[in-house]
């Protein structure tokens, strides 16, 4: 009989509605830095921008000199071995921080720190060390599919050979340009589109496995197709940044996605500061 008593009660406070003025905390913007080392880069290449708040209502936007409205361009940017110490200019024509690579020679094993300040008192740094060596590889011959009248599909298997005794973060990439005939040829240019992100931390592995596929309209027309695969040997930064960033961006309004905390190793701001060795593969397809 109590609980019968009490039940209009409830009823009553379940059935009020009330508009709720929720107050967002207003966050300081913090740098968010990229830069990315390799001994096979013939520059030293940095980004710098401010962060965005989520509910802020503010996107990027790009202006007419490459930049966006959240860049900095008048940061000091400082990389360093441990000897010797370089300041990274800002360059407006590439929009970016950058500096020829042979005012310092990034080396394989090698540990580099980078530090970056702004006027407004901002400071962040980050630390990461450049693999050793490259991955030793073999790729399929691709196999041709049509899959319609104007469209033909093919593919090939990439297989990476663990490197023995070492933890293994590897990133494979791959940019194909089909030459056709034609005075309206379909060409199709993927910019370096990533096609594997491995790692052995967690499990000792012989080798990692790929599959790049490629869609090209008026299979007709296709002359020759030249296939350039690129295979990072990462720093852990390197991988974890690129393997989460690049999954917040397809989870990005998904309803069945997963949140993903993007990793960053920059202190005092978000971002990355990583290294990799490069090995680069060309070959026709066709």
């Amino acid at each position: 009989m109590k609980k019968i008593a009490f039940l209009p009660l409830f009823l009553f406070f379940a059935f009020c509605k009330r508009e709720a003025k929720i107050k967002l905390p207003n966050q300081e913007p913090r740098l968010v830095v990229t830069c990315f080392i390799s001994p096979q880069n013939p520059n030293i290449t940095a980004v710098v921008r401010t962060s965005i708040q989520k509910f802020s209502g503010s996107y990027i936007n790009y202006t007419k000199k490459g930049t966006t409205e959240s860049d900095i361009i008048n940061a000091r940017v400082e990389i360093t071995d441990g000897v010797k110490t370089v300041v990274i200019p800002f360059d407006t024509t590439l929009a970016s921080y950058n500096i020829d690579a042979t005012s310092l020679p990034i080396v394989s094993g090698k540990s580099y720190s980078l530090a970056v300040s702004t006027p407004d008192g901002k400071k962040v740094t980050g630390v990461t060390t450049v693999p050793s060596g490259n991955f030793e590889l073999e790729y399929s011959k691709p196999s041709f599919t049509k899959n319609t009248e104007i469209e033909v599909n093919f593919s090939f298997n990439v297989l990476i050979k663990d490197r023995p005794n070492e933890l293994n973060y590897i990133a494979g990439y791959y940019n194909i340009f089909s030459v056709t005939s034609g005075t309206n040829p379909f060409i199709y240019i993927p910019n370096d589109e990533p096609y594997l992100f491995e790692a052995d931390e967690d499990i000792v592995r012989e080798s990692y496995s790929g599959t790049v596929n490629y869609y090209n309209f008026s299979p007709d027309t296709i002359l020759t197709i030249p296939v350039t695969l690129k295979t990072l040997n990462c720093s852990k930064e390197f991988y974890l940044f690129n393997k989460t960033s690049r999954a917040a961006v397809y989870n990005d309004g998904n309803p069945f996605g997963e949140p993903v905390l993007v990793y960053s190793n920059i202190n005092g701001g978000f971002g990355c500061f990583g290294a990799y060795t490069e090995r680069t593969d060309s070959f026709l397809a066709k």
